[in-house]
């Protein structure tokens, strides 16, 4: 119970840890596996207790259930308890534990090959025999470690399996499919968690650790109260983000520390407004941006003028959170006290390390016409680039794994792109002053496209949130469209000099950056319009840039045919890529944040590279 328990929160302590004794790379468990198996969040015994405000797990929350069973895990569960519970303590041989390991990964494996082909709607009859005699051999691996008279019933069982006619498998390919949707929660709690740490780490906290040494000092500040029921919600003073506040910003991004009563299950709460979130949003004020299972952590955003008068805030964090404890089905008529730190991410923000590292992921030629000018480049999937050919009119989408390409004809001349979502992509038409959103799952020659006119020669877009797009209108500046409201708004940012066919703009985490050809230069705004830095060394004709999670730009130099690196604040620089990495004529770079990768593309010799982005510690 014990290493499944860790197995679930990789990082968490817990009150029977002498040391840390388990250390999982990540979480191997979802909640809901781990109370298959077992009760959380039971009465304490009063006896048991520990220091106050000690954030250590009590064990003595959790319990075996008395109908935990094997007919009610699945596989996912099943794989990660012999895994567990493979360890020299337990099975002693290294030769048969070695074994144990490769059987669970063989028929992992299998079946999620099986799973990636369910398109195909066939298995040739060599291909089954291949992957049936794997997983047999590894189930009856695992069989005769249990006993020989085991051994010999699941032996009978899977030859009455395999002579089965194929229409009497409908229940078995149905439970698979259960199965692969539990094995995607679990994908996506990790995707969560590792959103959320890379959300700490912009405001400075690397370590979970470094959060429980803080609650001391945090509590010591003053604080207001709001009421929910019979609950008290203390609310520390939010003095820290008055900077914020005097920028004029209509909302501002805000770390939420929540500690509860001790005997609340703070891993259960966490979960239901992970789950609940778009329900909990609806409507307020206080919006959660981001979640943690690790500990009672949100990054919300809250509007200025909510925070400005301490009034308001009461009444709507009593608001937002009245709505979590009916999520939650919290019985606010107790009397219990919850309490809230409220931190500026801003303000706490600390400078991330300027030294970074590229790392290659891959190099390709992409397949290219005649008089090729490559213009924009884009990340699509884990397997898929895709590359805007100007002059020939299309779009290429690069298979970087097959060697594959796809090309798809435009009817105009394109000239940049911006990444929606999964399926979307939008291109901007200077000639024709019109934007197109593409449909790239479904779309051919004559597919579907949605077309926005513009009020002039739109050239560079990017994407701003999930709502939203940015574009420079020549003789106009940039403005945002606004996809759901299908409407244009000028922002206020005077650019000068900006050569529309020429400069670049990237917007993240609210400000914007752009190049300026004419100047040499790299410009940062916010995204209200004030300047915030301009860079002006080593460049001499700065074309594209992007920008990563942490507000890093990174600058295609064309001139001198390098890639730059400026952090975050402006004040730091150097050199990253060059002509012995093959940079020619560079054109265009984009940072996918999803996958931490830079792709660079050359004007027109169709040679481009990806990479990851490396920061030092």
């Amino acid at each position: 119970m014990h290493m499944l328990f860790h197995a679930w929160h990789n990082n968490k302590k817990c009150c029977k840890c002498l040391k840390k004794e388990y250390n999982f790379s990540e979480s191997m468990l979802t909640g809901d596996q781990f109370r298959l198996m077992f009760n959380t969040g039971i009465q304490m015994n009063k006896e048991h207790t520990h220091v106050k405000n000690n954030k250590i797990y009590c064990f003595n929350k959790i319990s075996v259930r008395g109908d935990a069973s094997l007919e009610n895990l699945d596989l996912t569960l099943i794989n990660c308890l012999l895994i567990c519970t493979c360890t020299p303590e337990i099975v002693k041989d290294t030769v048969e534990r070695s074994s144990i390991l490769d059987w669970t990964k063989n028929i992992k494996d299998s079946r999620n090959e099986i799973f990636h082909l369910a398109n195909s709607k066939c298995l040739p009859t060599d291909e089954f025999e291949r992957k049936w005699t794997k997983i047999e051999g590894a189930i009856c691996g695992l069989a005769k470690l249990v006993g020989s008279q085991y051994s010999d019933r699941i032996k009978e069982e899977l030859k009455t399996l395999k002579a089965k006619h194929v229409t009497n498998c409908q229940n078995e390919l149905k439970v698979i499919l259960i199965q692969c949707k539990q094995d995607i929660n679990l994908l996506l709690h990790q995707q969560f968690e590792k959103s959320f740490n890379d959300k700490l780490k912009r405001v400075g906290i690397n370590k979970l650790e470094d959060i429980r040494q803080q609650w001391t000092t945090i509590y010591q500040r003053e604080q207001i109260c709001a009421k929910a029921g019979g609950i008290n919600i203390n609310i520390v003073d939010t003095s820290n983000i008055k900077e914020d506040v005097a920028k004029e910003n209509k909302s501002v991004e805000v770390l939420l520390r929540v500690q509860t009563p001790e005997e609340w299950d703070e891993d259960t709460i966490i979960e239901t407004v992970r789950r609940m979130c778009d329900e909990i949003n609806k409507g307020g004020n206080i919006i959660i941006k981001e979640t943690t299972l690790e500990q009672f952590m949100l990054v919300v955003e809250i509007l200025i003028d909510t925070l400005s008068i301490r009034q308001n805030l009461k009444d709507e964090i009593e608001i937002f959170f009245r709505k979590i404890f009916d999520q939650c089905n919290i019985d606010t008529s107790q009397s219990d006290t919850v309490n809230v730190s409220i931190e500026s991410i801003n303000e706490i923000q600390s400078s991330v390390s300027s030294k970074v590292e590229l790392v290659l992921i891959k190099s390709l030629v992409v397949q290219k016409r005649k008089d090729a000018f490559f213009t924009s480049c884009a990340v699509w999937s884990d397997n898929h680039y895709i590359f805007i050919d100007s002059n020939n009119m299309c779009l290429i989408v690069s298979n970087h794994q097959t060697g594959d390409t796809e090309e798809i004809e435009l009817r105009n001349k394109p000239f940049s792109m911006a990444i929606i979502d999964s399926k979307n992509v939008a291109i901007s038409f200077p000639e024709k002053q019109e934007i197109a959103i593409l449909n790239l799952s479904t779309i051919s020659k004559n597919g579907p496209t949605k077309f926005k006119k513009v009020n002039g020669k739109c050239y560079t877009l990017t994407k701003y949130d999930d709502n939203t797009l940015l574009v420079y209108i020549q003789g106009k500046g940039i403005h945002s469209y606004n996809m759901s409201k299908d409407e244009f708004i000028s922002l206020d940012i005077k650019i000068p000099s900006f050569v529309p066919h020429s400069d670049e703009i990237c917007a993240r985490n609210n400000r914007l950056f752009h190049t300026s050809r004419s100047s040499g230069s790299v410009f940062c705004y916010e995204i209200n319009g004030s300047m915030l830095w301009k860079f002006e060394r080593d460049l001499k004709r700065p074309t594209a840039l992007t920008c990563d999670t942490y507000g890093n730009v990174y600058v295609t130099d064309y001139t001198s045919h390098q890639l730059y690196f400026i952090s975050s604040d402006g004040q730091f620089h150097t050199s990253l890529l060059s002509r012995k990495d093959k940079l020619w004529l560079p054109t265009f770079i984009f940072f996918c944040v999803e996958r931490n990768c830079l792709l660079i593309v050359n004007r027109d010799n169709g040679h481009a590279a990806s990479y990851n982005i490396k920061y030092a510690e």
